[in-house]
């Protein structure tokens, strides 16, 4: 037998029990997020055109701040108007020029963005938000999200907004299964 210690730990074995799984419904509810967030994860962000073969031009690894993470002059070899902002629940591609001259991506079998969790949890759903100025056609593999924008009409000043969640990373889940297997055992030996 063993005896938690603790400032007003109840005496009695179905009061310490109560407690116990008191402590343990608290833990668990702040554990488990409802949804994960972006800040904090790595991303790498690319263009890709005239295919998802050829690679235009590659932004790097970023870490999801309140930043933008890719501002203008970051895609200079495709086109150096356009700005990448990842929030915790929003991709945000910016099209910062004040005037464009065709203002028309030109139509390809891709010509895009290819978005890239390198930490977190993989894309679970992205959808174009209703404020959104212009939309791709969007594809989920796992960790990468796809923004096709091949023949999509945009204006200056403009933005796509695609509305995003992922999956919490699998430490929450260890940790909550962590303490599952401790309340099991603390259980089997009162048992």
């Amino acid at each position: 037998m063993f005896r938690v210690l603790a400032v007003g730990a109840p005496e009695d074995k179905n009061t310490m029990k109560n407690f116990i799984l008191g402590a343990f419904g608290v833990f668990a509810l702040l554990a488990v997020p409802v949804q994960a967030g972006m800040i904090g994860d790595t991303t790498d962000v690319a263009v890709y055109y005239p295919n998802l073969s050829t690679l235009v031009q590659d932004g790097g690894n970023k870490t999801v701040t309140t930043s933008t993470e890719y501002p203008a002059g970051t895609f200079n070899l495709y086109n150096s108007n356009w700005a990448v902002d990842i929030t915790n629940t929003q991709i945000i591609i910016e099209y910062t020029g004040s005037s464009c001259s065709a203002c028309v991506f030109t139509t390809a079998s891709f010509n895009g963005f290819v978005v890239t969790l390198v930490t977190g949890g993989p894309f679970l759903t992205a959808v174009a938000d209703g404020a959104s100025n212009f939309n791709p056609a969007i594809t989920i593999n796992g960790n990468v999200l796809d923004l096709n924008y091949s023949g999509v009409s945009y204006a200056p000043d403009s933005e796509s907004i695609i509305d995003i969640t992922n999956a919490p990373e699998p430490a929450t889940f260890s940790l909550l299964g962590a303490g599952l297997v401790g309340f099991y055992f603390i259980r089997r030996r009162r048992g």
